[in-house]
């Protein structure tokens, strides 16, 4: 296909980002607090960008990553990696999540348009004054592109990439081969203007087809976030966020002459809150740029190295 769901999302951004600084009714007061109280308490929730959000709504939201990275050869190339996401409510305390992942790469050589493992999950949320705890657990399909055991050698090498322009923080999506048991723990503390969350997830893989493209039975990866916003305005906030993966067990990445086992990034830019009689839109755009690992330079065994990303988002609150 020549167009992915990333050709969409910018232009859907753009489109309703020119009403971000559009006129916002006042907050209503809550009894027994002053106007300044009010709107502190009106205050929307700073959401991350790559972090899982601490709260139970029903959501479209649409994503996108493209990113520029060098190859081992040193040639640029150009990825862009598009998520959809889909959340149901089920319960006050409980909802459902689909993920659906594509990635569009552009490399020196030949393209590669691919889908990757789907994911299935569910998020329970309970919250304590200010703090809210999510406790997360999902499984991923083993059906992505670019797997089995003879696969498309260009579709193959997309995956990694794909993997690498979203930080590393979603990297069992991208294994095909695999099929992913990912549980997840998360916090945030939203008041006074400011969001602070962080979390922690761990992805445990086994191989269920390819065996002559990877070698490793099981493989164990964990990721960590902080994420930090502070709402200037009842439709302005400023996030930056903190992401850290490793690989716990990988016989291949530990087999290397330098093993890529771990990477560090970061991610900073504004969020606006648009609201309709009926939905609330939350777009934001975020620049991602690499500090430890592949994502940051060519010191390690990697495909690819050097990634520096764009992150376009455009969540819809149903």
């Amino acid at each position: 296909m020549k167009t992915s769901l990333a050709a969409l999302c910018p232009v859907l951004w753009v489109a309703i980002a020119s009403r971000a600084f559009a006129e916002t009714p006042p907050a209503v007061p809550v009894a027994g607090t002053t106007a300044s109280e009010a709107t502190v308490v009106a205050a929307p929730y700073a959401l991350p960008w790559q972090l899982r959000p601490v709260g139970i709504v029903n959501v479209l939201r649409l994503d996108a990553t493209p990113s520029t990275y060098r190859d081992k050869n040193d040639h640029a190339g150009f990825v862009t990696t598009s998520v959809l996401t889909a959340s149901r409510v089920l319960t006050k305390q409980l909802m459902a999540v689909v993920r659906v992942t594509a990635i569009m790469n552009r490399p020196v050589d030949a393209d590669a348009n691919n889908l990757a493992n789907p994911v299935f999950g569910l998020m329970q949320v309970s919250k304590h004054r200010h703090v809210k705890l999510g406790l997360f657990l999902a499984v991923t399909a083993p059906v992505g592109s670019g797997g089995s055991s003879q696969p498309n050698k260009f579709r193959q090498a997309a995956n990694p990439v794909g993997a690498l322009s979203r930080g590393a923080m979603d990297n069992a999506l991208f294994a095909v081969n695999y099929s992913a048991v990912i549980p997840g723990i998360g916090a945030a503390y939203n008041a006074h203007q400011l969001t602070v969350q962080g979390e922690a997830t761990l992805f445990a893989l086994a191989r269920v087809r390819g065996s002559s493209a990877d070698n490793d039975v099981f493989r164990l990866n964990g990721t960590a976030g902080l994420s930090v916003g502070y709402t200037f305005a009842p439709n302005l906030a400023a996030i930056a966020e903190l992401h850290y993966q490793r690989w716990l067990v990988n016989e291949t990445v530990d087999a290397a002459v330098a093993p890529a086992r771990q990477n560090l990034s970061v991610m900073l830019g504004p969020r606006f809150t648009i609201k309709t009689r009926r939905l609330t839109l939350r777009p934001g755009i975020a620049l991602g740029i690499g500090l430890v690992g592949a994502v940051a330079n060519n010191n390690y065994s990697s495909p690819v190295h050097s990634v520096t990303t764009v992150f376009v988002d455009l969540p819809v609150i149903l």
